[in-house]
């Protein structure tokens, strides 16, 4: 076997809703890891594609918490790129957006953990803003941070504040989607979060849950390429 074959098993177990998965992927990239340091051939070595099948497999299992793990990764790939040069392993949104897709799984989670994912979100959304390795946002990237508030937030406050930043930020790179709307409409319900002040931030007198995507200004979404109703 070689890398190929290591990163299509680990592709594999990314589409498996299965908690066994996601230890089992990182089991992979560890073993494949250890393969190429002891036999120093380049056909071992984990790249791009290897880190990210790994990164989707934990942002897509919803029976655990694995939002340290997987911002492990992202850091790792993030150093080999920067301070060792490593282009096979530099990361792209779908890496830093995994890393905040495995912050918004899961809601029944002890209050540590829910602080540890939201700080992990926050800290790789600042990473995306910042365009550590030249990542810009899209709207899969607003979704999931959306998602992250709505599960690991229980402050009022603290959640407006995050969304309102997080929402100007999507709407001025135009990447407000279908998805993250609904992710955002969700948070009306979260931390006793009120209808209206969504509504002012949509700029709208509909009720929250009847705002569609066609009812907002174009310039929001004209970067998610979305068919508009």
């Amino acid at each position: 076997p070689d890398r190929i074959s290591y990163t299509s098993c680990i592709n594999a177990y990314s589409k498996v809703n299965d908690n066994c998965a996601a230890g089992r992927s990182v089991e992979l990239l560890r073993e494949i890891t250890e393969l190429y340091e002891n036999k120093a051939d380049e056909g071992m070595a984990p790249d791009h594609f290897t880190y990210n099948a790994v990164l989707r497999t934990l942002g897509r299992q919803v029976g655990g918490y694995h939002a340290d793990m997987a911002k492990s990764i992202l850091d790792e790939m993030v150093r080999q790129y920067t301070e060792e040069g490593n282009e096979k392993v530099k990361p792209d949104i779908i890496s830093f957006n995994s890393v905040i897709r495995s912050c918004s799984l899961n809601s029944k989670r002890s209050k540590s953990e829910k602080q540890a994912a939201l700080r992990y979100a926050l800290e790789t959304l600042a990473d995306i803003r910042n365009n550590s390795c030249g990542v810009t946002a899209d709207k899969f990237t607003f979704t999931f941070f959306f998602r992250v508030v709505g599960k690991s937030v229980d402050s009022k406050e603290q959640a407006e504040k995050l969304l309102r930043s997080a929402f100007k930020w999507c709407c001025e790179t135009g990447n407000l989607s279908s998805e993250s709307l609904k992710a955002l409409k969700m948070n009306s319900g979260a931390s006793g979060l009120p209808k209206p002040f969504l509504r002012a931030m949509l700029g709208t007198e509909k009720r929250v849950e009847n705002v569609h995507l066609s009812d907002l200004p174009s310039e929001w979404s004209r970067n998610t390429k979305t068919n508009r109703k």
